[in-house]
């Protein structure tokens, strides 16, 4: 099993304490991802973290945790963040099959959409 990649730390943990790495979570993560992506190689998945309590960095690092756990090399994710205008960082994922015939234009087309939302409003 793969371990994430050590730029993976929590940066952010009020709690104090270190969440665990729920195996089940991360199987059950991989079985909704198969399900999505053998209907269709053009499946895409954008993950937003949720902000309503100031954890999303940790639930971004929480969720490449168990993307990484099964060392999949079929899939292409990029990562991004976008801020609001007081500040809040948005971590946001997209995942989408290597096979993907429109990989290029997709991760084009979400720069493109991230970089104009972080412009200077």
């Amino acid at each position: 099993m793969a371990k994430p990649p050590p730029s993976l730390t929590i940066s952010h943990n009020p709690t104090g304490r270190t969440p665990p790495f729920d195996q089940l979570t991360a199987r059950t993560l991989a079985a909704i991802f198969e399900d999505f992506y053998v209907r269709s190689a053009d499946t895409i998945t954008l993950y937003i973290c949720a902000s309503y309590d100031g954890r999303q960095v940790l639930r971004q690092q929480l969720f490449h945790r168990w993307f990484y756990y099964f060392e999949r090399d079929d899939f292409a994710k990029l990562d991004e963040i976008i801020r609001d205008s007081t500040g809040t960082v948005y971590p946001l994922t997209l995942i989408v099959k290597r096979k993907n015939p429109h990989r290029a234009e997709v991760f084009e087309a979400f720069m493109r959409v991230t970089s104009g939302y972080n412009a200077d409003k």
